[in-house]
Formats: structure tokens, C-alpha cells, sequence
């Protein structure tokens, strides 16, 4: 049989990425991208059963182009080196004649970041940036910076395959914003990656934990954070133990919150699941994220599985598993749920589920009352009035239903939690000034009003805590104001603020941060650098007055005095303490050599381990309370009590 009559008039090897194509017509050449695209013209005096083209362990069977007269196919670089290899394609007549022609090229990739910058990284402002990649040149690489007011050029050299360097962001310090880079090789291909990026420089604020991913939400000393990778699972981890576990919901989470056992999670198809000691449960299907609310033991949440007109509410006790109804007819969102179990909800009118028992709370109000939060105790919801702009920020407690403030229209548009919120009987709100500038207000547990900011800007509410004091924001900055009228600012507006185990922390992109106790007056320790004042903030390290459940410390030759009630965590007393006619409530432990000097008006609750309490002699106090598991030991016959 006559062999096969086969030559090229040309062999095409190109490789594609886009729109990237090279020829290749001799021995050797270059290729650059993901896959090899092969062209051959053929010549054969028989019929041909096969063009097979080869690289390495690869191989394609090529097929004709009618129009173009030629063999085409192609094979994929992914997972190949970069380097020189040989082509090789094989034609095949159907007497088994074959030919084979061979070019040699070099596999040249754009450079590949194998490690970089992690996304919503903090800046603080210097911003350390390592850099890793493969690539065959010594390659250009160039960083910007780039926000909604300031872009520029923060770095450009040539390196092979990594670089480490810190740049710093000083002047967009507040902002939000992307690190740019680009890495060009020899050949001129280039390889973009831009990352979002915080700058907060703030000092109030010291890294508690840091995430790879965004932090989802932070409670009772665990973190809960986006996943990476697929299937998307999130990560919580208990900080600290060190312990991290994947949450196994194969999907993408659009809202996720703490609970005691565990983690409510909604993902992005809607299902609502109970990840709770450690096994999963699917819930419901979820319409809405913002009605989805967890305090304590209890869940909320309103279902689209409805099966009477009206919407689904639905309340979870985690702590047992069971799921039940709380009603057909309710509002579709903004409804709220204590740690007590108490659900608020609405439907024209504010109503309570109890026990299993619902109660109107505004029976013939004839009235749109809507958007309720409660404390278990407190309810706090607005009501339209239809005749006017204005409507009503109306409290209800057990002494009834109060106003508490007008609002306007603008007003009633906030979203409900920058409006108002309650929390252990303290009622936040917001009003707005004369400049229509919102302003915050606390109702105190006595029914005291006090307003607590005085900006010319917005102050936006943010969250309340159970001590009454309040994280909002401004136009530039995070503030906490604290019970004693103090106002101090704590970071930038990026991120949420949270309160956990007496501390105030902030998470921004990835990265958790603790604010100081020096600004939230958590361990202060005396000075007495003005006077024995106590509620004197110059008397103190942290230049503030003490907040409640503070810890203490009073060094020998400290004499404060009591100017009001307070209610404090340890103390540590190496000096005297003047109670004044005052009351004291001790929640931790005592230490130290020091007194406490009492009178027949001073009183003492413990309700923690206090260990030993020394008295100035005569001592004196009107009552001496011990709490629960509260305990205290007094020397016999140094301690009078009664008027």
C-alpha cells in the first residue's frame, strides 16, 4: 500500500486566553494563556481516519473546518507548568499510514498570585502587603490606592516571585477603599487584582480577632464568619477555646446570627436553618433577612410557608427545639422577640405572645401601631396618626401606655434601630433638633429623659446596651455615650459595634477589635488628682467616670468619695472607700487591705463573692444585702447595721 503523502502547509499552535493568539510556524515559539489552539493543514493521497494532536499526556482529536479548510482542536494548559514542551500531531489514512510533526514551544503564563493580600483587610493605617507568585520573568509590580476621594501610586519595582513591603494610608485614614496591583511580565502580560480595604487608625481600638473572612456577627465570645470556597460554608469559632468549626450548610449565608447553642443562619436560597450543638437543622423558608431576630434562649422569624392568609410568625426556643406559631396575622417584618421568650409583634395594633397567650396591648387605639421592640418588659412601637405628618414614639410598661416623643414622617422612614431600641428597661430614641439634624435621647428606668448627643450632624443609632449606654454613629466617626452624659469617640463608621461580656468591640471587614477599657471605663483605677470626687473623671486613670459593672482598683492612700448610687464589678481597695450615705453593689470580688467608711444611710449589696470588707471604725451602714450565691465576711464587732 502507497504511504501516506503528508506535509503541513503550515501547523498553527496558539494559545488562548480573551482574545490572546500566537502563530506558531517554526521549531520553537512562545505560548501564553489557559489552553493550546491547534490548526493543521493536511495533504493526503488516501483518506484519513484521524488527526490526533499530543502534549505530554493530553491529547485531542482534531476536527475539520469545512470553511477554513483545515484540522482544528485544542488542549487545555490548566495544571501544567510553565516551560518548554513539545507539540506533536498525528495524521492517520485508513490503510494506517501515519505522519507525525513535532514543534517545540514555551509555555509562558501571565504571572499567578499564589499568595496575597486578603480581602477587607484593616489598615492601621500602615498596611503590610506580601506578595507571592509564579511567573517565568522578573516581572514590574505596581500598587495603588483608590477611594471614593483619593487615588495615587504607592509603590512601583521589579521582583521575580514575591515582595513584602507596608504602605501606609494615613491620609485616607476613615475610609473605605481598594489596594490595586499589577504585575506585568517581560511579555507584557499582566495580572490585576484590586482587594478592598478598611483604614482605621483608631487608637481606642486593639485587634481581638482576626478572621480570613468578613465577620458575620460576634457573640457570647464567638465569631461567626463568612466561608471560602465551595461549598461556601461559614466558620465559627470560639476564641477562647481556639476551637473552629464548619457550619455544613453548603451554601452562601445572607444573614447569620449567634445563638447560645449555636448559629440561626439564612442562605441565599432562602432555607433558614438552626445549626445547634452541632447538628443542623432546616427550618423554614425565610423571605425577608429583617425579621429574622434572636435574643437569648428565642427565635423570630416570619415564614413563607404560610398556610392561612397573613403571614407566618414563628418563634424557636433553641434551648429545646421546638418551633410554634405565634400567628397568622402579622406584620411581615420589624417584629421582636426578648430573651424572656416575650414576642412584640404587630397588625394595626401592638400585641404580646405570652406563655402561649397573646394580648392586645392597644386594643381600640384605632390607630396604625407598628414596628414594636421589647425588652421583655418594656414595649416601645410607633403609631401613625393618618391626620397629621406627625405620629407618636409611644412607650408601653406596666404602668401603661405613654408618649414618649412626637416624631415626623421623616422620622417614622429610619429604619426601626436607629430610631429607637430598649434594652433592661432603658429606651433609647432619636428626635430631630432644629436643623432637622437627628439627635439620641435615654429613658431611663425611673422615667428620667436625658439627651445624649449634641452634634450638627445625624447621630444614627446603632446599638444600646444593658447599662444604657449607646454606639451610634455620626458623619466620620463611631461614638459610645455613656450613662454619666460622656460622649467618646471610638473608630471610624465602617463595621458594627457589639457589647459582650461587659466589653464594647467593633468588627470591621475581617478583623475584630476590643475597645480600650480605658475609654469604656471598665478597670479604671484611681488618682485623685483633683479631689475625692468620684463621679470626677479627673480622678481617674481613664479620665471618665467609671461605668456600671467597672472593675476598680483603688491604690493605697486613695480616698474617693460616693457622690450617687453605684453599681461596680471587683474592687480592688488598697485605700478607703467613703460610701456617704450612698448605696454600693458589688458584682465581683473584693481584694485589698483597704475600708470602707459607712454612715446609718449607707447601704451594700453583694452580689458576688466579695471576700472580706474592712470598715473604718465606727462602722456603720443602714442594710448589708448578700444576693444568691453572694458571699462577704465582715470582722465580729466592726460592723453596726440598722438607722
Amino acid at each position: 500500500m502507497k504511504p501516506i503523502t503528508f506535509f503541513f502547509i503550515f501547523l498553527l499552535v496558539s494559545v488562548f486566553d480573551a482574545s490572546a493568539e500566537i502563530e506558531i510556524n517554526t521549531n520553537t515559539s512562545v505560548a501564553a494563556g489557559n489552553n493550546v489552539r491547534i490548526i493543521s493543514r493536511i495533504s493526503s493521497t488516501y483518506q484519513l481516519s484521524s488527526v490526533v494532536a499530543t502534549l505530554k499526556d493530553r491529547t485531542d482529536t482534531l476536527t475539520y473546518n469545512v470553511t477554513e479548510a483545515y484540522f482544528e482542536g485544542s488542549i487545555s494548559l490548566s495544571g501544567i507548568k510553565q516551560g518548554t514542551y513539545q507539540l506533536s500531531v498525528t495524521a492517520k489514512d485508513v490503510f494506517d499510514n501515519h505522519e507525525t510533526k513535532t514543534v517545540n514551544f514555551l509555555f509562558d503564563q501571565p504571572p499567578t498570585i499564589i499568595a496575597g493580600l486578603l480581602p477587607h483587610s484593616v489598615a492601621r493605617p500602615q498596611l503590610p502587603i506580601v506578595l507571592k507568585w509564579d511567573d517565568l520573568d522578573i516581572c514590574t509590580v505596581s500598587i495603588e490606592w483608590r477611594d471614593y476621594n483619593l487615588s495615587g501610586l504607592l509603590y512601583s519595582g521589579k521582583h521575580k516571585d514575591s515582595l513584602n513591603i507596608t504602605v501606609d494610608l494615613a491620609r485616607s485614614n476613615g475610609r473605605r477603599g481598594e489596594i490595586w496591583i499589577f504585575i506585568t511580565d517581560k511579555k507584557n502580560q499582566e495580572t490585576i487584582s484590586d482587594i478592598p480595604i478598611y483604614v482605621d487608625s483608631s487608637s481606642t481600638l486593639t485587634e481581638y480577632f482576626v478572621a480570613n473572612t468578613p465577620i458575620l456577627d460576634f457573640n457570647y465570645n464567638r465569631v461567626l464568619v463568612a466561608g471560602n470556597g465551595l461549598p461556601d460554608n461559614p466558620i465559627v469559632t470560639d476564641i477562647t477555646t481556639g476551637q473552629s468549626t464548619v457550619i455544613p450548610v453548603n451554601s452562601k449565608v445572607s444573614r447569620a446570627l449567634i445563638t447560645p447553642y449555636g448559629a440561626l443562619l439564612r442562605t441565599a436560597s432562602n432555607t433558614l436553618y438552626d445549626w445547634n450543638r452541632d447538628s443542623v437543622y432546616a427550618l423554614d423558608v425565610n423571605g425577608s433577612t429583617s425579621d429574622i431576630q434572636v435574643a437569648g434562649d428565642y427565635a423570630i422569624w416570619d415564614s413563607m410557608l404560610r398556610i392561612a392568609p397573613g403571614s407566618k410568625l414563628t418563634r424557636r426556643n433553641l434551648a429545646t427545639l421546638e418551633s410554634e406559631a405565634v400567628t397568622m396575622n402579622s406584620g411581615t417584618s420589624e417584629n421582636s422577640v426578648a430573651a424572656n421568650g416575650v414576642v412584640a409583634f404587630f397588625n394595626g395594633d401592638i400585641y404580646k405572645y405570652e406563655n402561649g397567650v397573646t394580648t392586645n396591648l392597644t386594643a381600640n387605639s384605632g390607630k396604625n401601631n407598628n414596628r414594636p421592640r421589647t425588652d421583655g418588659n418594656y414595649f416601645v412601637y410607633n403609631r401613625q396618626v393618618s391626620t397629621s405628618e406627625f405620629g407618636e414614639l409611644r412607650l408601653i410598661t406596666p404602668a401603661g401606655d405613654s408618649v414618649l416623643s412626637n416624631i415626623t414622617s421623616e422620622e417614622q422612614s429610619f429604619g426601626t434601630d436607629e430610631v429607637y431600641q430598649v434594652n433592661n428597661k432603658f429606651v433609647a430614641y432619636a428626635k430631630l433638633g432644629i436643623a432637622k439634624e437627628r439627635q439620641l435621647f435615654v429613658r431611663d428606668s425611673f422615667g428620667n429623659h436625658v439627651q445624649r448627643t449634641f452634634f450638627g450632624s445625624n447621630s444614627v443609632m446603632e446599638l444600646l446596651n444593658n447599662n444604657g449606654e449607646i454606639a451610634f454613629r455620626t458623619a466620620s466617626k463611631r461614638h459610645l455615650s455613656f450613662n454619666n452624659g460622656q460622649t467618646e469617640p471610638i473608630s471610624s463608621v465602617w463595621g458594627k459595634p457589639y457589647y459582650n461580656d461587659s466589653g464594647w468591640f467593633v468588627a470591621i471587614g475581617r478583623v475584630l477589635f476590643k475597645v480600650a477599657d480605658a475609654v469604656t471605663g471598665k478597670n479604671p483605677v484611681w488618682t485623685g488628682k483633683v479631689n475625692k470626687n468620684w463621679n470626677n473623671p479627673a480622678n481617674w486613670t481613664c479620665n471618665c467616670v467609671p461605668a456600671i459593672g467597672a472593675n476598680i482598683t483603688v491604690p493605697p492612700g486613695g480616698q474617693p468619695v460616693l457622690n450617687e448610687d453605684v453599681v461596680i464589678g471587683s474592687l480592688a481597695l488598697d485605700g478607703s472607700l467613703d460610701i456617704a450615705g450612698h448605696s454600693i453593689t458589688i458584682n465581683g470580688a473584693v481584694a485589698g487591705n483597704g475600708n470602707f467608711t459607712g454612715s446609718p444611710t449607707s447601704s451594700m449589696i453583694i452580689n458576688g463573692n466579695a471576700g472580706m470588707l474592712n470598715f473604718t471604725q465606727p462602722g456603720r451602714l443602714q442594710s448589708l444585702k448578700i444576693n444568691g450565691n453572694g458571699s462577704a465576711h465582715v470582722p465580729p464587732g466592726s460592723l453596726t447595721i440598722g438607722p
